[in-house]
């Protein structure tokens, strides 16, 4: 199927999820998607497309304004999920590197000082902690966005509760006191006080990264809209670190109130990459039903490996030792990104 076709589909039913792997059009079907919206008489302003990331976003807005001759007022829905949320929450006083440092000085913490950013995960620098309250904050963060509870998030840590509940009562009275908010305030306010986009059709690319956290804030917007259609790729879902949880995103292509449109040719990935891709992919437990072919041309292509061991034995490793940790999750993150001392022998291999 094309790209149309594909679009088609998805708007043939009011809740539609569009898996698409690396390499199969899945930002051409959305601009498809707006295409079809457009032509049926759908205004710019009513079509709400939030990401992530905000790569994806200038992405997304860059293509609108070159295809349909939009300028960026027509595209205010165009932007990231934490920038629909923090002007859903009436754009609150944001916490500064000053107001930081006020924290530390009022309660005793060393906290690396910084300004709050519309953060998204292409910046993977952001999760580097410069010293050890830094783990608090990023525990803290943890905790919020997968409203998992804070004992939970300090295990996880290896922080102890005591002092994991201390900054937790310090930073929230912090902010409570001086009329501040970060981006998961913001996000917590649209959560907490049912508040949608204004908009009749709701796209969600990269989807796999929201954390439980976002999926609850964009609740009230689905229930109210129109139309929804939410993108992504569950194997493509490595920022567990941050919060974000891609069972949201499975668990819609199981549920029968919503279809599910699978991109599964690829045009950019050659048959040995693909080969060698799949032994990841199947390596996961937890993913959603799919079928992914790779490019058929000539030129197979090439893989280069690196490591001191045969990749395929490094995956089996890394696949044992889950194994024998019992645990049931094991998702892409696992695969590429888990800070474990269990695991770093085979993160040397791999990397």
């Amino acid at each position: 199927m094309t790209a149309k076709q594909h679009a088609e589909q998805a708007l043939k039913h009011r809740r539609t999820v569009i898996l698409g792997p690396p390499g199969t059009g899945k930002t051409t079907t959305l601009m498809e998607v707006i295409t079809k919206l457009l032509a049926d008489g759908h205004h710019a302003t009513d079509i709400a497309f939030v990401s992530f990331s905000r790569k994806a976003i200038i992405e997304a807005k860059e293509r609108a304004k070159k295809r349909f001759g939009l300028d960026d007022k027509e595209l205010c829905n165009f932007r990231t999920l934490h920038s629909a949320c923090w002007a859903l929450a009436g754009n609150p006083k944001k916490m500064t590197s000053g107001h930081w440092e006020e924290f530390n000085s009022s309660y005793n913490w060393r906290v690396t000082p910084e300004d709050e950013v519309d953060d998204d995960a292409d910046n993977i620098e952001l999760v580097k902690l410069k010293n050890e309250d830094d783990k608090y904050k990023e525990a803290h963060n943890w905790h919020r966005n997968t409203m998992k509870p804070l004992r939970e998030a300090a295990h996880k840590w290896q922080l102890p509760f005591d002092k994991m509940n201390k900054y937790h009562k310090n930073y929230m009275q912090f902010l409570d006191q001086n009329g501040l908010a970060d981006y998961p305030k913001g996000i917590e306010i649209v959560r907490d006080r049912r508040r949608a986009i204004s908009c009749r059709v709701l796209i969600v690319d990269e989807s796999q990264d929201l954390s439980p956290l976002q999926q609850a804030a964009l609740r009230w917007t689905i229930d109210k809209v129109e139309q929804v259609i939410v993108a992504g790729d569950d194997d493509q879902a490595i920022y567990e670190f941050q919060g974000a949880d891609q069972r949201w995103l499975i668990s819609l292509t199981r549920d029968p109130s919503w279809q599910t449109v699978i991109l599964s040719q690829s045009y950019r990935l050659r048959r040995k990459p693909w080969l060698y891709a799949q032994r990841f992919s199947g390596a996961m437990v937890e993913r959603a039903d799919k079928s992914y072919l790779p490019r058929v041309d000539e030129y197979e292509g090439e893989v280069y490996d690196h490591a001191s061991l045969n990749i395929y034995q490094c995956i089996e490793r890394l696949k044992q030792m889950l194994d024998d940790m019992d645990d049931d999750r094991r998702t892409a993150a696992w695969l590429v990104r888990r800070k474990m001392p269990t695991l770093l022998p085979v993160q040397m291999e791999l990397s």
